[in-house]
C-alpha cells in the first residue's frame, strides 16, 4: 500500500492502536486481562477497530504486554522508516477515548498510579 501511494505521490500516516491486541497475546497472557472496578476481567470483543476482536482486554501496565507492544512499535518503525510515502506516525489513535469499563483496577495499575502520585 505504501508503495502505490508513492508511485501516486500520496504521503501516508501509519495509525496504530494500542488499545487493540492480538489473540494469541491474550492466550498468552490472560493475567493481564483489564481488571474492571468489579473485580471482573475483560474478555476480548470485537470492534470497528478491530475487526479480529481483542479490543480493550489487555493492561499495558503488565510488564509482558508493555514489551510486547515495544517491539511491535520498533518493529514498525524499523521497517517503514525509509519509504518515501511515509509522513508520519500517529501513535496510539484515539487516545482519549475512554469509559468506565475500559479503566483498570489491576493491582500493576494501582502500584503504577501510586508510584505517579509519589513522583508529583
Amino acid at each position: 500500500m505504501l508503495e502505490l501511494a508513492d508511485r501516486h505521490g500520496i504521503r501516508v500516516v501509519l495509525a496504530e492502536m494500542l488499545i487493540d491486541f492480538p489473540e494469541w497475546l491474550i492466550a498468552r497472557h490472560p493475567e493481564a486481562r483489564i481488571e474492571m472496578a468489579n473485580g471482573h476481567k475483560r474478555e476480548s470483543e470485537m470492534h470497528v477497530s478491530s475487526f479480529t476482536g481483542g479490543h480493550a482486554v489487555l493492561c499495558l501496565n503488565h510488564i509482558e504486554v508493555r514489551q510486547a507492544a515495544e517491539r511491535f512499535l520498533s518493529a514498525l518503525a524499523r521497517r517503514y522508516r525509509e519509504n518515501p510515502a511515509l509522513l508520519g506516525y500517529d501513535v496510539w489513535n484515539e487516545c482519549t477515548v475512554y469509559s468506565a469499563d475500559r479503566l483498570c483496577f489491576c493491582d500493576a495499575c494501582q502500584e503504577e498510579f501510586r508510584t505517579w502520585l509519589k513522583a508529583i
